[in-house]
């Protein structure tokens, strides 16, 4: 089926999933929802041991379980400083670089949204970071977006050409402090316009 706005608002599912590359200032942003237990956090130290299969299965766990039950979640990589840090030495000790874990950590997020979001049907996506975003968009075959509409400068919504979602893509350098509360609130109105 071809993707069209008229089409995908009359198919439209009513869970968000927001993804984030996550950067320091979004757990203080993001205080309530981390609080309400509506965050699944990728431990990325696990990815370099045998945990990495338990870390990804507990985090899709969790996501389809908050998405059935209607609510609203956010799934980012721990980026407290402790965390990188002992993430880039264990990356390390396996001979990789920097941006060699930096693309390790963004396609295992690339792979734990495409799971969810093949498993939910979810209709609503919205990436943080520039470099994820790319690659989550890859993942789930999505070419380019129809922009819909400005929610701050720079920062629109879309329909995804190539999967059918409604999403925000968001550069770490774009957008105010509550540009995440708003693009979640925007997909939604979106969604119900034509209701």
């Amino acid at each position: 089926m071809k993707a069209n706005k008229q089409t995908y608002i009359k198919e439209r599912k009513t869970n968000d999933y927001c993804y984030s590359s996550c950067r320091n200032y979004l757990y203080s942003l993001l205080q309530p929802v981390i609080t309400l237990k509506l965050t699944a956090v990728l431990n990325t130290r696990a990815l370099f041991n045998q945990s990495n299969k338990q870390e990804m299965n507990a985090i899709i766990n969790q996501a389809q379980q908050l998405i059935s039950d209607g609510k609203d979640l956010l799934v980012l990589a721990d980026n407290r400083e402790e965390s990188v840090k002992e993430t880039k030495e264990a990356g390390s000790k396996l001979g990789m670089g920097e941006l060699a874990i930096s693309k390790l950590v963004s396609a295992t997020l690339a792979d734990i949204t495409k799971k969810v979001v093949d498993h939910t049907g979810l209709k609503r996506l919205i990436i943080a970071g520039a470099d994820t975003s790319g690659t989550i968009c890859r993942e789930l075959g999505i070419k380019g977006n129809y922009v819909l509409k400005e929610i701050e400068t720079g920062l629109p919504s879309g329909l995804a050409i190539g999967k059918e979602l409604l999403i925000v893509l968001k550069s770490g350098s774009f957008g105010g402090e509550e540009f995440l509360s708003k693009a979640i609130r925007h997909l939604k109105e979106i969604s119900n316009e034509e209701k």
